[in-house]
């Protein structure tokens, strides 16, 4: 199993499960690239889509966002899917007809330039609880109470590769400097998955796991920010994250199945 914890940047939320994380990049180089964030909820058939430019190395401030883009979704089964705009450089659409195992491709046209990426539905699993586990690391900030290490259980389907994400929420925020990312090769293929959480969970506290089933191109993409942040085991040189689109766009297109399940600590 790689279980690995690393850092991203908060997003103000437009969505409470769908878009929190933005992708803010010390990029090696100076010239404005197109960053997309493209996000498939199979679990609710909605896509999300997040286009901005990135800063000039030396800038600071919000990247600027893309607006009057045109996106199509494309599914193996040949329906076509147009988002629509709802604020400045976010494009959804509801009401997908997606399946496990199936490809879709996802084109965006930006003025005269055409970025495309595949992506694979995942097949659905399902969090079947969370264990609370005796002894947690040492309060922060001289709280009294005693932190407490939460673990979430799952069983891994059988004769499938699968990758997971898990995003812990206090009190409906997510934990934003944290996240963690494994596979299916530590445990075995089709065995029940249960890890710690490690985070300054509190009595009190209404905490909300979000177990992500995603497709490999989420996962890989997430696994280099976490080798970039230093979580990972990787190279600490700073690099540009390779995601799955054409044409020299930054960022990523995923496909997921979301469970979540909520406790009062």
């Amino acid at each position: 199993m790689k279980y690995i914890k690393y850092m991203l940047f908060s997003l103000s939320a437009l969505f409470l499960f769908s878009c929190e994380d933005v992708i803010e990049l010390d990029l090696n180089t100076t010239e404005p690239r197109v960053i997309i964030e493209a996000n498939l909820d199979a679990s609710t058939n909605r896509i999300d889509v997040l286009l901005s430019y990135s800063n000039d190395f030396y800038e600071n401030g919000e990247p600027s966002k893309i607006s009057n883009a045109n996106i199509i979704l494309s599914t193996a089964s040949g329906e076509n899917y147009v988002l629509s705009e709802v604020a400045d450089g976010l494009y959804t659409q509801e009401g997908l007809n997606v399946v496990a195992d199936e490809s879709v491709e996802l084109q965006i046209d930006i003025d005269e330039e055409s970025y495309t990426a595949t992506s694979h539905i995942p097949h659905p699993v399902e969090l079947l609880s969370i264990e609370q586990l005796e002894g947690g690391p040492p309060p922060i900030g001289g709280q009294e109470n005693a932190n407490i290490i939460l673990a979430p259980e799952w069983m891994d389907p059988i004769d499938i590769e699968n990758y997971y994400r898990v995003k812990p929420y206090i009190n409906d925020t997510l934990l934003v400097s944290n996240y963690s990312i494994v596979d299916d090769t530590f445990r075995g293929d089709g065995n029940p998955q249960r890890f710690p959480i490690m985070e300054p969970f509190q009595e009190g506290d209404e905490v909300t796991l979000e177990l992500l089933s995603t497709d490999k191109a989420y996962y890989d993409y997430f696994l280099q920010l976490a080798n970039l942040a230093g979580n990972g085991g990787g190279s600490t040189t700073p690099y540009n994250p390779k995601g799955n689109f054409d044409n020299g766009a930054l960022g990523y297109f995923g496909a997921f199945h979301a469970s979540r399940i909520t406790v009062q600590l």
